[in-house]
């Protein structure tokens, strides 16, 4: 089965290079040159301990990550807040509209008397 390779092969394995190869080991062994990477700052192990592994919580959220990004797009882009104090506040306006339905439904519907069918006249 012959075919034509697209990507170029690499380079020949030959024991001159294996031989290279090795000898850069040994050599940087031997200097003691391992390429580790450094750390920027030390760790304080003795406080990780302390506070042992962060809780992580199971339970569902309230609101799903579409409404996340929504409310933050509202933020952002609108100024509109979506806190709870805005919430609290609809609730409150949404409590007085309710009242103030009942009691003109109490007004009109206790005097109200419903005009009598056409048809229930001639009867």
């Amino acid at each position: 089965l012959d075919f034509e390779a697209s990507t170029r092969g690499g380079p020949a394995q030959t024991a001159d290079a294996a031989r290279s190869i090795e000898e850069v080991i040994k050599a940087r062994v031997l200097q003691g040159l391992f390429d580790d990477v450094e750390r920027k700052a030390p760790v304080d192990l003795s406080k990780a301990a302390k506070e042992g592994p962060p809780e992580l919580s199971t339970d569902k959220p309230k609101k799903g990550l579409a409404d996340e990004y929504a409310d933050e797009y509202r933020k952002r882009a609108l100024g509109v807040s979506t806190d709870g104090d805005a919430a609290a506040a609809q609730a409150e306006v949404q409590e007085l509209f309710d009242r103030l339905c009942h009691q003109l439904d109490a007004l009109s519907n206790f005097h109200f008397t419903p005009k009598r069918p056409k048809g229930a006249e001639g009867a």
